[in-house]
């Protein structure tokens, strides 16, 4: 038997016996009122049991569960959408730059989001504007030389690579034709304000300083290991999606070392896939979540490798959202079914 909530009113315990039966048992009456023999007060507390429920611990793996299993198959169909296709087919399209020249590149224009040269931008009909300051970076040249011996008349060839250097423009720098851009992924909307700020609490609890900002490019936000900063203006719906990202990778990332050296397409579905189960748990299940997954996930292995992980965390944030004091309002719409107890 459950226990949903103790220490309540008489009036309370009626009010969660009635939220609980509508969340879990589609408005079926199943929780029941008992005194809470807890409670060491004059006036008698009351407590909400429900007999058909499992254990808060294993009804929650099960949603957590499900919810990562749906999330696996939304994955999956949005990476065959055509627009993610159209996006994937264009990214292949350019050059990926060795890690030395991509720290010279956000070295120079730290907001370069899509670089290119001179001749390949004017392949893909844009022009770089006039007056334009181009990016440095190394250009690999391979070079084959024929060495003379003077003595036996032999020739040794020696083979090997010299730098030269090689200017790059961003896309900002250009203009023309239009060019696709990815799936929609940014989250935005107007409810869920009361998880955003329980999402904050609990960060704060954890000792993890929230701030807001005016971020460089498209970045939402960014954990910095004790410190999270959200890009300034999000409505509150964007806020709870960016807190529960960002505080996954403070979990899952930041605080072991090992973790924080994982490639970055792993450590971005990981936070990305526990923020879409905390928001998915409360009601919420913006479609740009999907789609951000897909575009860091894009043959699908990761997201289901690490399933276990990702539970893990997701339970333990949930846990903690839903022992605050007072429940969380539920967005769930009208007629969607409610993972059963």
């Amino acid at each position: 038997m459950l226990v949903v909530k103790r220490y309540l009113t008489p009036s309370k315990a009626r009010q969660v016996a009635e939220q609980h039966n509508k969340e879990a048992h589609n408005g079926v009456s199943t929780a029941q009122i008992e005194v809470d023999e807890r409670a060491n007060t004059r006036v008698p507390r009351y407590k909400v049991v429900c007999p058909a429920c499992k254990s808060r611990g294993a009804q929650l793996k099960a949603q957590v569960d499900a919810r990562l299993e749906a999330l696996a198959r939304l994955t999956d169909r949005a990476r065959i959408s055509k627009a993610m296709q159209q996006w994937l087919r264009f990214q292949a399209r350019f050059h990926k730059y060795s890690p030395y020249n991509t720290f010279l590149i956000l070295s120079q224009r730290p907001d370069a989001t899509l670089v290119a040269g001179y001749r390949k931008w004017q392949k893909m009909g844009r022009q770089v504007r006039k007056g334009e300051k181009g990016i440095k970076i190394l250009v690999p040249r391979p070079y084959r030389k024929e060495i003379e011996d003077p003595e036996t008349g032999e020739v040794e060839i020696k083979e090997g690579i010299y730098f030269t250097v090689g200017y790059v423009f961003d896309v900002s720098q250009t203009e023309g034709d239009p060019l696709p851009g990815p799936p929609a992924w940014v989250v935005e909307g107007e409810a869920g304000a009361e998880l955003a700020r329980r999402l904050e609490v609990y960060a704060t609890s954890l000792g993890i300083e929230v701030a807001e900002d005016d971020l460089p490019g498209t970045a939402q936000g960014v954990s910095e290991g004790g410190k999270i900063v959200i890009r300034r203006g999000k409505s509150p719906l964007g806020r709870a999606s960016t807190l529960a990202h960002e505080i996954a990778h403070e979990l899952m990332h930041q605080r072991d070392q090992a973790c924080l050296t994982l490639p970055r397409r792993v450590r971005e579905v990981e936070a990305e896939a526990v923020a879409f189960v905390v928001l998915a748990h409360f009601g919420h299940e913006p479609p740009e979540q999907v789609n951000y997954v897909a575009l860091w996930d894009r043959d699908g292995t990761v997201l289901r490798e690490r399933m276990e992980r990702i539970a893990d965390t997701a339970r333990t944030i949930i846990e903690a959202l839903e022992g605050m004091e007072e429940p969380i309002p539920l967005a769930i719409p009208a007629g969607e079914e409610v993972v059963p107890c």
